[in-house]
């Protein structure tokens, strides 16, 4: 996130560009020029929101700060332009963020054409320290042009792909309780154009920072994060940072105990990694506890007895998991390994091929290749093939 107040900075947590949640919905503190607030558009099918974050090399902050400010003066005169903001990172004050809103498509293409975009972009390049990110997006969740005030917050906020659709139902309802809060100014959530569309920048300001500080603390906003938290441990889980997801899922689990989602995702990793087992089976039945006809829980407690080494219970979970969810080829190819175990090898085929029709992921498909393939040799073998 990033805050301003004026032309005093007031830290917020010591995080850069970030992902949602990664520490309480992180944020970092920046620096808005004094100045009154451009007249910003309102949210509609046209209108172009761009998020670009900025990394330059300390020695040279004091020039990126004069560049900075120079293009966004020379950019508010452009036609088609309704806000510039620079916001610049508390603790590491060589990072920037820089908010934009255009009236359409053609007004912001023109402005990355005109001289004075390219010439800043070329003084960019010979002083950053990492290549400027800039995101454009359309307005998700954007509310009427607030009054001036003190704190501005920025995050950004990226999930997998298959969890878009119900991150967009929490940051919609985060939104709109959030504009209800005391000394809320602004809320607004822009999204990504395609084919990023699992990508938002949430814009937050406040009139102080005290009334941030009891947003954070609010019972919306705990719950946004809970709801958020396995969201961002299948990020990490895509990432390949299983640590950092569990980290996560431990701290979901503290702030709710019965945070079903975190419980199932701490026991199926424990699983898939063949540790803890015993925990494993039992937070994942408080999970069941919790939600006890949710197939993917009963695929974990399925995977869990797998792991055990007790495949008859096995089958009879996994096969509840997929008549409850007939369309995912990892709990079938879960079904085809404990057939396999139990010497139920025609099963164990179907089950893969199933998986193989379902999966659209190359590393599973050839793992399922591999699988079938394995049935075909010892079934030759034992025709003397």
């Amino acid at each position: 996130m990033h805050v301003v107040s004026g032309k005093r900075m007031i830290s917020i947590c010591q995080l850069g560009r970030c992902r949602l949640w990664r520490s309480a919905l992180p944020a970092l503190a920046l620096l808005l020029g004094a100045l009154a607030p451009a007249a910003r558009a309102q949210s509609g099918d046209s209108t172009v929101y761009v998020v670009t974050y900025i990394d330059i090399q300390p020695e040279a902050t004091g020039k990126a700060l004069a560049l900075l400010h120079r293009y966004r003066a020379t950019s508010r005169k452009e036609a088609g332009n309704s806000e510039v903001e620079l916001a610049q990172e508390i603790g590491r004050a060589s990072r920037f963020v820089v908010i934009e809103a255009w009236r359409d498509p053609a007004s912001f293409d023109a402005h990355g054409k005109s001289a004075a975009t390219v010439q800043f972009h070329d003084a960019l390049k010979a002083i950053h320290h990492s290549p400027y990110d800039q995101r454009v997006a359309h307005g998700f969740a954007v509310a009427p042009a607030p009054a001036r005030g003190a704190l501005y917050v920025v995050t950004h906020v990226d999930v997998t792909p298959p969890n878009q659709a119900q991150t967009e139902i929490v940051l919609r309802q985060l939104a709109e309780e959030s504009r209800r809060d005391a000394g809320n100014l602004r809320y607004d959530v822009f999204q990504q154009n395609a084919p990023r569309t699992n990508h938002f920048a949430v814009v937050a300001l406040w009139k102080d920072r005290k009334a941030f500080a009891a947003h954070e603390a609010s019972a919306h906003r705990l719950a946004t994060r809970e709801k958020l938290a396995p969201m961002l441990g299948a990020l990490y889980d895509e990432n390949k940072q299983k640590t950092a997801g569990v980290r996560e899922m431990e701290r979901a689990i503290q702030l709710n105990p019965g945070n079903a989602a975190a419980l199932n995702y701490l026991g199926y990793t424990y699983a898939e990694d063949g540790r803890n087992l015993n925990e494993a089976e039992q937070l994942v039945k408080r999970a069941l506890d919790i939600e006890p006809e949710d197939g993917f829980y009963i695929d974990s407690l399925g995977w869990v007895y797998y792991q055990k080494g007790q495949y008859a219970k096995a089958v009879v979970q996994l096969q509840r998991a997929v008549n409850l969810t007939s369309d995912d080829p990892t709990i079938a190819e879960h079904l085809g390994d404990a057939y396999r175990k139990l010497g139920r090898e025609l099963d164990a085929r179907q089950e893969y091929q199933l998986a193989l029709k379902k999966s659209s992921d190359s590393e599973q498909v050839e793992r399922l290749k591999g699988k079938l393939q394995g049935l075909q040799n010892v079934g030759d073998a034992r025709q003397g093939r």
